[in-house]
């Protein structure tokens, strides 16, 4: 799937409630896009499912030590 990168007005703003600034922009979802959004998550749910409990929770600590390396760049 291949997704345009949205115009100025299709941006979402993240505010910094601190300082009032925006800190970063994303691209909004385009809603024609989210029908195959939806059908893409709910054909990997199964996957997801078959790990198990150990499984998923292996994944999920994996994703929080990924994010742990990259604590710098996400607090900064």
């Amino acid at each position: 799937m291949t997704q345009a990168i949205a115009p100025a007005a299709d941006l979402i703003r993240a505010r910094n409630p601190r300082t009032g600034q925006v800190d970063y922009e994303c691209a909004a979802t385009p809603l024609t896009t989210v029908p195959d959004r939806i059908a893409a998550l709910r054909s990997a749910q199964p996957g997801w499912q078959a790990l198990g409990l150990e499984g998923r929770a292996s994944v999920l600590r994996a994703f929080v030590a990924a994010l742990s390396r990259r604590e710098g760049a996400l607090t900064a």
